[in-house]
């Protein structure tokens, strides 16, 4: 009890972060279950790992682990800047982008101020403005989409951070790009504007938008992405920001020096050079997505059509006697009562073996 009084007042009620069973690791998963093989489909995470590129540079900078890594992560960010044809510093590199996050809101966030943040979305942008002393403002979705009507009303003069989650996790959905540049060309230029997009190189739709295109015209717009989905590096845990170089020198007043390993580095620096291997990645993703439609639809399950590698679906009832129907069979999904949606289940696009074995039990239930 001691320990609670010594702390910041905000950070008193946050809850710390315990897995459920949906979020532990796989070996971990296998024990809990006994079951010799399990499917986590709970998670977003790239089924086919990262490139072999990837594992390589991994496996030499291994031999280096006595070195600290460059504070600056120059040659990663070199690699962002010859991706996306933007100069060095408009780049900042994190630990996941989950510490970006909390980065951003140590850089730019006062007690008393405003985040305006849609829900349901990422939980970690709510714990982040908490424990700076600011106030989250939810707004709710509509039909799960993001309504930049609804955000624009919320604006106050105590508003100093906007966060859009583009596609949104958990529902899958992205913004019209049109009606994203038209609110970002209206957004007051004291408003700092995020947003995350972690699953955008998933995206298919031509009515999508990155705001990597805009942040040399707006300099209060940034950017979060991460090399935890599609690239395949969720463990070793890199995001970064792309923003305008006033806002990065912000950003990195706050970063601390080391906070990107070798390894993670190396694995970075090397998918960047493997678009190829992203490129099946990304139609693979498609393809399975497909398949998964088709047979939801035969099954006459309604859907939330997914611009990610996770799809929300309606289990048309409790969201948890499907988990634990599932978790029997070795499957683990994501249930979603703490978004306020009790029927529907998250469920990432897994590997052809995991699929089948979600498909092969799940229509059991019906």
């Amino acid at each position: 009890m001691q320990g609670k009084n010594l702390m910041r007042n905000c950070a008193r009620d946050i809850v710390p972060f315990i897995p459920e069973l949906e979020d532990l690791p796989i070996e971990e998963i296998k024990k809990r279950l006994n079951l010799p093989r399990v499917a986590k489909l709970s998670f977003n995470e790239a089924p086919q790992g990262p490139s072999p590129l990837a594992i390589k540079a991994m496996q030499e900078a291994a031999l280096l682990p006595n070195f600290y890594p460059d504070a600056q992560a120059k040659e990663l960010r070199r690699g962002l800047s010859k991706l996306y044809g933007l100069d060095l510093d408009y780049f900042a590199v994190s630990n996941g982008a989950d510490e970006m996050i909390v980065l951003l809101t140590q850089a730019f966030l006062n007690e008393g101020e405003e985040v305006i943040i849609p829900f349901p979305t990422f939980g970690q942008y709510f714990v982040s403005t908490r424990l700076m002393g600011a106030t989250a403002i939810k707004v709710d979705l509509t039909d799960f989409k993001i309504d930049l009507k609804k955000v624009k009303k919320a604006i106050t003069n105590k508003t100093k951070m906007i966060i859009l989650c583009n596609p949104n996790n958990p529902t899958g959905t992205i913004i019209d790009k049109k009606e994203l540049q038209c609110f970002i060309e209206n957004l007051p230029a004291h408003i700092v504007l995020v947003v995350d997009e972690a699953y955008a190189e998933y995206v298919e739709s031509p009515n999508f938008q990155s705001v990597i295109s805009l942040v040399t015209k707006f300099p209060n717009v940034i950017s979060i992405r991460t090399f935890s989905k599609i690239y395949g590096l969720a463990a070793c845990r890199v995001g970064y920001a792309v923003a305008s170089p006033q806002l990065i020198e912000a950003i990195n007043q706050v970063r601390p020096p080391f906070n990107l390993n070798i390894f993670a580095q190396a694995g970075a620096v090397a998918s960047l050079k493997d678009q190829e291997y992203i490129r099946r990645l990304k139609e693979y993703n498609s393809t399975a997505k497909k398949v998964l439609y088709d047979y939801l639809d035969k099954l006459k399950i309604p859907y939330i059509p997914s611009e990610t590698n996770f799809v929300f679906i309606d289990t048309l009832k409790d969201g948890r006697e499907v988990f634990q129907y599932l978790a029997q069979k070795g499957i683990l999904v994501r249930m979603s009562h703490g978004w306020g949606y009790p029927n529907f289940i998250r469920l990432t696009v897994g590997c052809p073996e995991d699929m089948d074995l979600f498909y092969k039990n799940f229509q059991l239930l019906y």
